[in-house]
């Protein structure tokens, strides 16, 4: 199936490019948001030549406990804002404590004084206790743009690394490029075969080269701008 895949795109790759307005007519026919709202997947084959931690003083990092009724609050919080949700405590424990593919292991809280202004979870793939996964970055509106949530990231693959774990991967979707681009910057690159720890791709089986290529698109946009 990855080769098919991988042949499929390439073809894509192809057709597009010599026949322009053929893209006009694929997103006639797929949608849009069905688009953006697949999953893509995204790695980082191991903890070397990672950036040092800069100093982000007066603001610092801590680590939450998943039982506190107060620090859940102010996650749910920063979530419901960055995602535009509604979450309860029930949507915590399912997504956080209870979640189908991930173990999550650590949940930090990136604090201004005493107030909770980001957040983020360290975790490892239930079927493969070796490869950590960054998981559900968030951050106050008021402290966007300002570098904070490449630092969160940074600062879980640190963790990661003094815990033991061989490599790092995402999970996400095109509705979020900017965090897309934060892990590119941070030496993630596409991962287009999956394993059997990812969560399982459920997109319709024609949909899957046009992620794939939408996805290598991306990266070469990001490789373009960053050199």
């Amino acid at each position: 199936m990855h080769y098919l895949n991988r042949f499929v795109t390439n073809l894509y790759r192809v057709i597009l490019k010599k026949f322009p307005l053929l893209r006009n007519v694929i997103r006639f026919f797929i949608p849009y948001t069905s688009l953006n709202s697949s999953l893509v997947y995204f790695r980082r084959a191991n903890f070397t030549n990672m950036p040092q931690l800069h100093d982000v003083s007066p603001l610092y990092v801590k680590e939450i406990s998943t039982n506190d009724e107060f620090q859940i609050n102010d996650w749910l919080k920063i979530i419901n804002q960055s995602f535009l949700r509604r979450w309860q405590k029930k949507d915590f424990v399912k997504n956080i404590k209870n979640h189908v593919v991930y173990d999550v292991h650590h949940t930090y809280f990136l604090m201004d004084s005493k107030r909770c202004v980001g957040v983020v979870s360290e975790a490892v793939f239930k079927k493969n206790q070796q490869v950590g996964v960054t998981h559900y970055l968030g951050l106050d509106k008021n402290y966007l743009g300002c570098g904070f949530g490449k630092y969160l990231i940074l600062f879980t693959l640190h963790k990661m690394k003094e815990h033991g774990l061989k490599s790092c991967e995402g999970e996400s979707t095109f509705n979020y490029v900017k965090s897309l681009f934060i892990h590119f910057d941070l030496g993630f690159c596409p991962k287009y075969r999956l394993d059997y720890w990812n969560t399982a791709n459920h997109a319709p089986i024609l949909l899957r080269p046009i992620i794939s290529y939408k996805l290598s698109r991306l990266y070469k946009k990001w490789q373009k701008r960053k050199y």
